[in-house]
């Protein structure tokens, strides 16, 4: 590739950041003379991430030790599940077939047996590649998270991206019963209130174009779940609104902002949405909610 220092019609990708940076405001004054002149595509940082991804598809791993973001209770939470989920091979012995060997950080069975094995493997140069935990996260980001993305890219790349104990328990819940989402959506903010059809428990978790989210509860206090990171009330969210016909890709794209970052409540837009929820339930304010369905998710 060739990396040009100015934006020119004839480039062919443009990639703009989310951070102010020296040459920025520039580079968008040019963009907007350029529109409708200009042949290149405009991304942000996650589509370019999903425009230079490896192509792993039919990729052979193998995974041995215990893993950090894997809750060994919950199989689907295990980065074998997301390779297989991303459409690569998940091998149940090391050999020279294998094209990735994975390691947890964490003490399990087998774990030195395979250490060794692949230790021989890559000094007999069979072009097996040993990798840690982080770097295979690191490998999914982008592999769901193209402009048709569907909710299984979707799970791969929230996989990748969060906690991946987080979206199971997210996932647990979509398939468990069914939820009523208000739902307020724009180019700006993800705004909802979630109820669940069988608990009198409501939240409004919020998420913001600029990566800025946070969730609370009818007492106006963050949720409890949040802890630094993004809740599995504003994952349920997102994949709810993202299987109703959402935007998934867009969704992702803030997403990939918030992961970086650390929750901030607004517990304004929190009361808002609290007092839209009252006033809809009381028949005085039209906001219809989006209805999940236990079956929609259950091949996930």
């Amino acid at each position: 590739a060739v990396i040009a220092d100015k934006v020119t019609p004839d480039l062919d990708v443009v990639v703009l950041g989310s951070k102010r940076g020296k040459g920025k405001t520039d580079a968008e004054r040019a963009i907007a003379r350029q529109s409708g002149k200009a042949r290149y595509q405009l991304l942000d940082q996650p589509g370019l991430e999903h425009l230079l991804r490896m192509d792993l598809a039919g990729s052979r791993f193998f995974f041995a030790g215990g893993f950090e973001r894997a809750d060994p209770g919950v199989p689907a939470s295990h980065p074998s599940a997301i390779a297989t989920a991303a459409g690569c091979v998940v091998a149940d012995t090391l050999d020279d077939t294998v094209e990735f060997a994975v390691f947890g950080p964490r003490r399990a069975a087998g774990r030195l047996a395979a250490e060794r094995k692949a230790r021989e493997l890559v000094e007999a140069g069979v072009g097996l590649t040993v990798i840690d935990e982080d770097a295979f996260f690191q490998m999914m980001r982008g592999q769901g998270g193209g402009a048709d993305t569907g909710l299984a890219g979707m799970l791969v790349e929230l996989n990748a991206l969060l906690d991946p104990k987080r979206v199971r328990r997210a996932l647990d819940m979509l398939q468990k019963e069914r939820f009523q989402l208000y739902v307020d959506h724009d180019a700006d903010r993800l705004v909802g209130v979630v109820r669940s059809q069988t608990s009198v428990g409501l939240y409004a978790p919020h998420l913001r174009a600029d990566g800025r989210f946070g969730c609370a509860t009818p007492e106006l206090e963050e949720c409890m779940g949040v802890q630094g990171k993004v809740c599995k009330h504003l994952i349920l969210l997102v994949l709810g609104v993202a299987s109703s016909g959402g935007d998934g890709a867009g969704l992702l794209r803030w997403v990939s902002k918030a992961a970086g970052g650390r929750p901030k409540t607004d517990m304004d837009l929190a009361a808002q949405s609290f007092l839209r929820h009252k006033g809809a339930e009381a028949g005085e304010v039209d906001w219809r909610p989006t209805e999940t369905l236990p079956e929609d998710f259950y091949a996930f």
